[in-house]
């Protein structure tokens, strides 16, 4: 105790052995993905599938040939000479 009393102030003493840190978590309405009761919605998967087609045709870039794992005849007809 000498030690705190050298470098802090009773106030400051107190207050580390008062203060605790207070996590205040939002209520879980839904079961998440890997929690026991959770049902997956078809629908909401093939929107979200959906979704994914629409931005994968509107992309730029080739990811096959960017990583290097695609089709080769896919590889030649992205590549600009």
């Amino acid at each position: 105790m000498w030690e705190q009393n050298w470098g802090h102030t009773k106030a400051q003493i107190e207050l580390f052995t008062a203060d605790a840190p207070f996590v205040a978590y939002k209520k879980k309405d839904k079961p998440k993905p890997g929690d026991p009761g959770y049902k997956s919605d078809p629908e909401k998967i093939q929107r979200d599938y959906e979704k994914w087609l629409e931005r994968k045709k509107k992309r730029k870039v080739n990811l096959n040939s960017f990583l290097g794992n695609g089709d080769k005849q896919n590889d030649n007809n992205n590549k600009k000479e």
